[in-house]
């Protein structure tokens, strides 16, 4: 069962999951954060039934409940670093030199810190608890490193993200930041510190859930125009001209210069 401090911290939660949820709806915030949303709709979701769950005790003491919650908690981080993934499509698209320079690299991050997280969970595959653990820890820090390397490379090459891509990586940074410490603390001994290991994960969402809402709150600004298309389009046009009679300038100027 969830202690005080648990069941106090769900309560912060809740407002705070719906109100994320109700301003990815309502201002169609959903569009540019789709994995975000269905992150954080499973989540609002998740949270309702597992109190429900918790505040019976033949229910929260039960095998189902136990395999349900940690089968939620593998499925939660996958939704976040798909969410991550989105961010740095929709943040790089309009740079194809870089997109394609960075989807290679953060590929090649994320799939060696893969496979390092499946050695490490497969060399605990005799408890499960502890199996779930490490699984979790590696994949939390995957994400972290990931993200980091992304920000890393839009400051990097000067990619201008939008106030609300930036803001909900940077949360979900924050968070699996401090749950690869926790993770780790837990693994110690999983019954013993269960406890500790939930009001550290709820404190560190809620702050991460802070940084979302003011997010999702923020007017949603239009997205930074590349240099390369800078000078697209009407641009072009308008420029034409100009470009023309100075190119037609120094053709004359150079045609002097022969005849001397």
């Amino acid at each position: 069962m969830h202690s005080a401090i648990t069941n106090a911290l769900l309560w912060v939660g809740y407002p705070l999951e719906f109100f994320i949820l109700v301003f990815l709806l309502y201002r169609r915030t959903f569009r540019i954060l789709r994995f975000f949303t269905l992150y954080s709709a499973l989540l609002l979701v998740w949270d309702s039934v597992w109190f429900i769950i918790s505040s019976n005790s033949a229910a929260y003491n039960s095998t189902w409940a136990y395999y349900s919650f940690w089968t939620v908690e593998a499925i939660l981080p996958c939704l976040r670093l798909l969410a991550i993934a989105e961010i740095c499509w929709r943040s790089l698209r309009g740079y194809p030199a870089i997109w394609r320079l960075a989807s290679r690299t953060l590929l090649t991050i994320a799939a060696a810190l893969l496979v390092w997280t499946a050695i490490s969970s497969y060399a605990s595959r005799g408890m499960f608890q502890r199996f779930i653990d490490i699984g979790l820890q590696r994949f939390e820090f995957m994400q972290a490193v990931v993200a980091l390397a992304f920000i890393a490379m839009a400051y990097r090459y000067r990619v201008q993200l939008l106030p609300i891509h930036r803001l909900i990586l940077l949360g979900l940074c924050l968070y699996s930041t401090v749950q690869v410490a926790n993770n780790q603390i837990s693994a110690l001994n999983p019954r013993l510190l269960l406890p500790i290991f939930d009001v550290v994960r709820r404190i560190s969402m809620s702050v991460s859930q802070c940084i979302w809402l003011y997010a999702v709150a923020l007017p949603l600004a239009e997205p930074a125009m590349p240099e390369s298309e800078v000078f697209s389009g009407g641009e072009l046009e308008r420029f034409a001209p100009e470009v023309h009679d100075r190119l037609r300038e120094l053709n004359d100027r150079l045609g002097a210069l022969l005849h001397v």
